[in-house]
């Protein structure tokens, strides 16, 4: 394990003001991806979502489809979910209403209705007491008899 150490040793000399380094297991590939937050703060929340896209593929017409999305509190004080809009009446969001603490994780789901046929790409903006304060997520998919 000692060259582990040794290795972020020079991934902190690396990134400079080195205050963090997060370990997240990529779902896209087995690959161990490592993340050096030079501009991270302890004063307040900070977020990193599970994912930002959703793709529900090709569903038929009139029906409902939903997806969960985990967002985690990496920062030190608590992370609060102030609202969520979506950029239409055919999807709609659920999410948690209470603090998040450091280090926890909270959810976010997404349902949408497919009142029409054809592609469709709509956007969920969540908004948080984070200092970027608004947060972007694309839902997208194809409405079609099978």
């Amino acid at each position: 394990m000692l060259s582990g150490f040794i290795f972020l040793s020079s991934f902190e000399m690396i990134c400079g003001k080195f205050l963090s380094v997060f370990f997240v297991n990529c779902l896209l590939s087995s690959n161990l991806s490592f993340f050096c937050l030079n501009h991270f703060s302890c004063d307040r929340p900070n977020v990193i979502f599970e994912k930002r896209i959703i793709d529900f593929g090709v569903i038929k017409p009139n029906s409902f489809v939903s997806d969960t999305i985990k967002l985690t509190n990496i920062g030190c004080q608590s992370l609060v979910i102030h609202d969520v809009k979506s950029s239409c009446g055919c999807s709609v969001a659920k999410y948690t209403k209470s603090p998040i603490p450091s280090n926890q994780s909270g959810r976010i789901v997404v349902a949408f209705h497919a009142s029409f046929s054809g592609k469709f790409e709509k956007s969920i903006v969540v908004v948080t007491n984070t200092e970027e304060k608004s947060h972007l997520i694309k839902i997208k998919g194809f409405v079609s008899e099978l």
